[in-house]
């Protein structure tokens, strides 16, 4: 869903940005401990999504052609910021990025780092070069990164994301720093991706790394000297451009704490970095009063010169005193930036955040409903945010008496603003205590049917502001409210009846064929946005949920007038995408409740088209929970040319759940694996299944360590082509006994040379120069590069460090072959030193 939702290209829709903040609250939801490569996927495609928006081409052109924004343009912005991920939410999300490289149980110390550590060093290296290039260079480096660094925090609200973005990345390397992580390697994220595209960033950027971690007392020290030659190598292309805070620091620092025996040389340097000094002629040439604007490089070492030592300004203090005479007061320190003043686009609303926070701290929420409602602008679409912000700082209070707010919001958009940001805090901890769900609830279905429903129509919005109108946003909340008071058993109590009557007329576009796909939806594709926003299919969720849940006991079969109504619906549109994404996460309930009734309708539902038609099946594979008797009354042949075509977090998944729990679920195991890569794109797929069960194995108990051993040794004995054992590498991550490990991996590199994960693999192997293995992998490694040169240089420093410690033990001989490959291999790769290790 959210590479369907984030794809470039695709135009925004008003109904996106609530199902990316869906998105982006599970993406916060998601404890540190099972971050892994696939949760820092989804936040970059997140994130990205909004950098694009947030950089529309519609708005770039206005600001090249130097004009306003047309109409056309205007009419587009309420879409564009209703589509779009909120700023604080993406903020949230960056934040949680960042605690994710060294990730700890307390938010202000930081752990050991990440596995995926440099993935994520790309990721915002790549997320902060996207950025740039979609900033005008006209407004680049004097508005948008006007800012002091220093000053911008990832939990402080900024005009642009750009700052942010930056903040992360230095957040991120200072981290790497305290961590012991070399200079080089740490900035070469940063190097490579924000050096493409604005060199000068970059060279900021580096300078605000390197003035913030300045070299320790050991002076003596290699990291010590690699920072002063990094930051002299700096200086020409900082005092190339006007000074900006970070590089004013850092060469401040320089000549402030310069070893004397180098002072002569530094300043040599800052004088060639100034350029060539005006001579008699130039001077006199000039006149403050008359000839306008002073030379641009006279300018640019007016503005360094409070940073610049005595003898680099020695010669230049000619033009400095000629300068003063136009400014008397000299120049401004450029160790600090100078204030930016934020234009609003438009008037606040009556009652601002400040003012509705103060009195809901005095006086409590209702009486903060009392205000805005109150005010003469109540019904303008601020009011979402200023709700939104008062909520979020304080949910427990806001979601205490709901009917009581509601009730002082006496403006039906009020209302409604308020529902839609409640019903996104029903999830979170301590929210609506007591009975306050079933009265949330409540009032939302009352709200949502006085307002009026909008079944049968996408999300319907109002012709004078181009937001969604009143009546969709009371619909949805109460869909979400009566959702989970649903699934979590809350009574709500003489409402119930209505409530279901409701639910069962929402459903009723799912019983006719639509008269045509949405525009923007190719033939046969389930359209992104349908799960989490069109009312019939969250409504027939809330009937799966009171089925579950509140009809009856679990052995139980489902009501019959439900099963009348999806007898209705699977006759009439079931092979339609829009049913199947409805029906496919219910098919373990009907699997437990209905089985009879899903055995009928097998062809229907339980059908995986091989040319990945959407169908209830594949749905379920796709966003269901595992079920795995389920899996088994899907067709062998249909599965494994899904497990073939599909992503791993799609039919893989499930079948990697069912194997761990037991590795003959589906028959022999190397019989399915042999059956699996025997047509095209088969080898990749039992790549994908073994990096998916090394993850799995990673993340639990070393009770699945036998399960994930013999599925190991089934794909060794299968008969696999070169390439199907590449996800192998992952193992690496798992529990498993290190001699064993080495084995079943050396087997695995040797049948396929290119294994994932690599410089795990390297790195594990080091704790180990007892054992021939070891060496014998890790030059199998080095003898076959990967496309990642940042992951093979890692392999080829382990490799190193494996045979350094073989070099520091006794003799053995059954040692001498295996080193000897690995210092091979480590020569023919352009390391010519290992000889003498």
């Amino acid at each position: 869903m959210v590479s369907a939702l984030t794809r470039e290209g695709r135009e925004p829709k008003a109904a996106d940005g609530w199902l990316l903040r869906l998105a982006a609250d599970w993406a916060g939801d998601i404890p540190l401990a099972e971050r892994d490569e696939d949760w820092i996927r989804t936040v970059e495609m997140l994130l990205a999504a909004f950098v694009r928006v947030e950089h529309d081409q519609e708005f770039r052109t206005a600001t090249e052609d130097g004009e306003l924004p047309g109409d056309e343009t205007r009419e587009r912005t309420p879409r564009l910021t209703a589509a779009q991920l909120p700023t604080y939410e993406a903020a949230e999300l960056l934040l949680a990025l960042r605690r994710t490289a060294y990730p700890s149980s307390r938010r202000l110390e930081e752990g050991p780092a990440h596995p995926c550590l440099p993935l994520i060093q790309t990721v915002l290296a790549v997320l902060f070069q996207g950025d740039v290039q979609r900033t005008h260079p006209a407004v680049r480096h004097t508005a948008v990164f006007r800012r002091d660094l220093d000053e911008v925090a990832l939990d402080h609200p900024e005009a642009f994301f750009g700052p942010v973005l930056a903040r992360a990345v230095l957040d991120v390397a200072a981290a790497d720093a305290r961590a012991g992580v070399p200079l080089v390697e740490r900035t070469a994220a940063l190097v490579r991706q924000v050096g493409k595209a604005d060199p000068q960033l970059r060279d900021r950027l580096l300078a605000a790394h390197l003035q913030q971690l300045p070299p320790d007392a050991t002076a003596g020290s290699q990291e010590a000297d690699t920072w002063w030659e990094k930051a002299t190598e700096l200086l020409p292309a900082l005092l190339a451009h006007r000074p900006t805070p970070e590089g004013a620091r850092l060469v401040d620092y320089l000549h402030r704490h310069c070893p004397p025996e180098a002072a002569a040389h530094l300043h040599a340097q800052l004088a060639d970095a100034c350029g060539p000094v005006p001579g008699p002629k130039e001077l006199a040439d000039y006149d403050p009063s008359s000839s306008g604007l002073p030379p641009r490089a006279w300018v640019r070492v007016w503005d360094w010169s409070p940073v610049l030592p005595a003898p680099v300004l020695t010669a230049w203090e000619p033009v400095l005193s000629l300068l003063r005479r136009a400014k008397s007061s000299g120049p401004a320190d450029p160790r600090t930036a100078e204030p930016f003043v934020q234009i609003m686009s438009s008037l606040p609303p009556a009652v601002d955040e400040t003012q509705a926070a103060a009195i809901a701290a005095e006086h409590g929420p209702a009486a903060a409903a009392d205000a805005l409602a109150a005010a003469p602008d109540a019904g303008d679409w601020r009011y979402l945010t200023v709700l939104r912000a008062l909520i979020q700082n304080d949910p427990v209070a806001w979601t205490t008496a709901p009917a009581e707010i509601t009730a002082r919001l006496t403006q039906p958009r009020l209302r409604a603003f308020y529902l839609d940001v409640v019903s996104g805090q029903v999830a979170k901890r301590d929210t609506f205590p007591g009975n306050a769900l079933a009265e949330a609830a409540t009032v939302a279905f009352a709200v949502c049917r006085d307002t009026g429903p909008t079944a049968n129509e996408p999300p319907a919005t109002d012709p004078d502001d181009d937001q969604p109108s009143t009546a969709h946003l009371a619909e949805q909340a109460m869909l979400m409210l009566v959702l989970f008071a649903l699934g979590t058993r809350t009574d709500l109590g003489d409402s119930l009846p209505a409530v279901l009557d409701h639910l069962y007329a929402l459903t009723a576009p799912l019983t006719s064929p639509p008269a045509s796909p949405p525009d923007d939806t190719p033939p046969g594709t389930i359209p992104a946005d349908f799960v989490g926003t069109d009312p019939a299919a969250r409504a027939l969720h809330c009937l799966f949920e009171h089925a579950q849940h509140q009809h009856g006991a679990p052995g139980d079969g489902l009501p019959t007038r439900l099963l009348k109504q999806l007898t209705t619906i699977t006759e009439a549109t079931g092979t339609q995408p829009r049913t199947a994404a409805a029906l496919g996460p219910y098919l373990p309930l009907l699997y437990q409740r209905a089985r009879d009734w899903l055995v009928d309708h097998r062809s229907v539902l339980l059908h995986l088209p091989a040319d990945g038609t959407p169908s209830a099946a594949s749905a379920w594979l796709r966003w269901g929970l595992s079920h795995f008797p389920l899996l088994v009354e899907l067709d062998r042949a249909e599965l494994l040319t899904r497990l073939r075509t599909s992503t791993p977090r799609e039919a893989a998944f499930q079948v990697a759940l069912a194997l761990l729990d037991d590795p003959h679920f589906l028959g022999d195991p190397t019989a399915l694996l042999t059956e699996l890569a025997a047509a095209d794109g088969g080898a990749a797929a039992v790549s994908r299944l073994l990096e998916l069960l090394a993850h799995r194995a990673a993340r639990a108990a070393a009770a699945l360590a036998a399960a994930v051993v013999e599925l190991w040794r089934a794909a060794l004995a299968a008969d696999l082509p070169e390439g199907a054992l590449a996800g192998a590498g992952t193992f690496a991550l798992a529990s498993i006994d290190d001699t064993l490990w080495l084995d079943l991996t050396l087997a695995s590199a040797r049948h396929t040379p290119a294994l994932r994960d690599t410089d795990h693999i390297a790195e594990r192997s080091t704790h180990h120069p007892d054992k021939p293995a070891a060496a014998q992998l890790t030059a199998v490694l080095v003898a076959h590069p990967s496309t990642d040169p940042w992951r093979d240089a890692t392999v080829r420093q382990h490799a190193r460090t494996l045979l350094a410690a073989i070099g520091q033990r006794p003799p053995d001989p059954q040692l001498a072959q295996p080193t000897q490959e690995l210092r091979n291999a480590l020569i023919t790769a352009g390391d010519i030193d290992a000889h003498a290790l």
